[in-house]
């Protein structure tokens, strides 16, 4: 998938919360339901928003590389526009939509799985 940078910026609602059960979590749509790669339920699609949901940040965030973290973490404070490395109480208290952002971006940086 190609999609910019500026365009992840953008990203929020239900375009936001596709992108990240699809291309972080490896979740499939089936009607209202999310499911994994084994073809389980896991969660119903009205259940799922990162946007506003630090639960599903979370989650996401516990896809997480440490070599990844570092990475989320530069997309984080780019998103905040911090003209300086943030604080560990800055990334945790980024709204939920930046994280999620800064997620997918990260995400997106590799092939899916």
């Amino acid at each position: 998938m190609a999609i910019s940078l500026d365009r992840i910026k953008q990203l929020g609602g239900q375009e936001l919360s596709i992108l990240t059960a699809e291309w972080i979590m490896g979740w499939e749509e089936d009607g209202s339901l999310w499911r994994d790669q084994d073809g389980n339920a896991v969660r119903k699609m009205s259940d799922w928003h990162p946007a506003v949901d630090f639960n599903a940040i979370h989650e996401l965030e516990m896809k997480l590389t440490p070599k990844d973290q570092e990475v989320y973490i530069r997309h984080v404070e780019q998103m905040l526009e911090s003209p300086t490395p943030i604080t560990t109480f800055q990334l945790l208290t980024a709204p939920a939509k930046i994280r999620a952002r800064a997620l997918l971006a990260t995400f997106l940086g590799k092939s899916p799985a």
